[in-house]
């Protein structure tokens, strides 16, 4: 899907049925036309390692559920900010 609608932004999910989300963020990011996409990997656990993990495999972000959508806006809006960032540069 992320390949399909050429995505602007990727919000995965740790726990998926065929694929956990770990596995998927290193699918994307060796996949050129995904590799620059930001991720945010949402998920149920709050363990550090758990965010240690989902940073280690290309993650930008990690947000807990239940989230507040105040809080997930906060997280959009600074991965498009330093996306921005990185075009004027």
């Amino acid at each position: 899907m992320a390949l399909k609608e050429k995505a602007d932004l990727i919000m995965i999910d740790l726990m998926m049925p065929e694929m956990d989300g770990l596995r998927m963020t290193e699918i994307l990011r060796s996949n050129p036309e995904t590799k620059e996409v930001p991720i945010i990997a949402v998920t149920a656990a709050f363990r550090r390692e758990d965010r240690q993990n989902c940073m280690g495999v290309g993650c930008n972000d990690y947000i807990v559920k239940p989230f507040k959508l105040q809080e997930l806006h906060k997280k959009i809006n600074a991965l498009v900010q330093q996306g921005s960032n990185k075009h004027d540069s």
